[in-house]
């Protein structure tokens, strides 16, 4: 098993069938007509043309022969894009009109690094001039630090404050 067929077949499957029952959890904690925000951060495993997929545009299906996912299994959000099949379990949020889903999402001027990509995206600062991540900023003004956790081994930067730093949970 190579592993793209690991990602896919192990963690990919276990993810999706954790997260709506995640969401709906803290969609419901927060009580009655209180807006929330969840952030789901695909570090380093994401195709994002195969998460929302360009499924109408003849050029994604000549560039990706053996990726793209085939229009006839794709769920259709608008006509134009679609989840992958395996995000079945995000429909009923996506069709109740709490979520929603940001194709393409970047910033002006892109260095094409990687590393520099990162930093911008974490900390919402294209000068990269801010040492806080964008959401630990908002627990250095008091925030409640178990509304923003992280689910992995380290915090990311995003939820780094000067004064805050969010909990990770490995396990």
């Amino acid at each position: 098993m190579d592993r793209r067929e690991f990602i896919k077949s192990g963690l990919l499957g276990l993810a999706l069938s954790q997260a709506p029952t995640l969401f709906w959890r803290t969609a419901l904690a927060a009580g009655a007509g209180e807006k929330i925000l969840v952030v789901v951060q695909l570090s380093g495993g994401n195709d994002q043309l195969n998460t929302l997929v360009p499924y109408r545009q003849e050029l994604y299906y000549r560039l990706r022969p053996r990726l793209a996912v085939p229009a006839r299994e794709v769920l259709d959000l608008n006509g134009r894009l679609g989840l992958h099949p395996a995000l079945r379990p995000l429909m009923p949020l996506y069709e109740a009109g709490a979520l929603a889903l940001l194709p393409q999402v970047g910033y002006p001027n892109p260095s094409r690094s990687h590393f520099v990509s990162m930093a911008v995206w974490h900390t919402a600062d294209p000068e990269r001039k801010a040492s806080s991540g964008w959401l630990g900023r908002l627990l250095d003004q008091g925030a409640d630090p178990l509304c923003e956790t992280n689910l992995g081994a380290s915090t990311p930067l995003a939820l780094t404050g000067s004064q805050a730093l969010a909990p990770s949970v490995e396990s």
